[in-house]
This record gives C-alpha cells, sequence and structure tokens, in this order.
C-alpha cells in the first residue's frame, strides 16, 4: 500500500468486525520500491476470514499464516479415511 493511505483506524475495524483483535502492529517502508508493509498480530489462530476482508477491500497480502479452518476440516476427514481404511 502506500504510505498516505495508510489507516490504522480503517485496519483495526477490518480486523474487528471478524471479533479479533490486533495484539500488535508494525510497518515498514522499502526504501528501493516505496512499498509501504504492514505486519499484524492477531488474538485469533483462525484468520481465513480476516484474510478474506482484507482482500476484498484490495489489500495485498503478501504473506499470512495460521490454522485454516479448510485444512483443519481435511486434516479431520483424512484422519478419519485412514482410520477407516485400517478397519
Amino acid at each position: 500500500m502506500e504510505k498516505v493511505s495508510f489507516s490504522f483506524s480503517e485496519i483495526a475495524k477490518l480486523v474487528e468486525t471478524n471479533d479479533a483483535q490486533i495484539i500488535q502492529l508494525n510497518t515498514y517502508k522499502d526504501g528501493t520500491s516505496g512499498n509501504f508493509y504492514i505486519t499484524l498480530r492477531i488474538n485469533k489462530a483462525e484468520i481465513s476470514d480476516i484474510v478474506a476482508t482484507f482482500q476484498r477491500y484490495e489489500y495485498q497480502i503478501k504473506y499470512y499464516f495460521g490454522e485454516e479452518l479448510y485444512e483443519n476440516e481435511l486434516r479431520s476427514n483424512y484422519d478419519h479415511l485412514m482410520n477407516y481404511l485400517n478397519i
């Protein structure tokens, strides 16, 4: 994002609409490209809704990690299949 379009209140609002809170926020400006990076730490492990919200508001997500509901469900289904095949 551009530095002039950075708004902490808008970012906090987007996070809080997904029943989460910002624990830590860091900013970094790349001198060569001029890009402005924001790093968020959020109090939720399930972040797929928050990522989708940021993408809906046209924020570019460079990297994220956390528990994904889809991955958890996929892992659970896989474990059930393996248990069934072992029977």
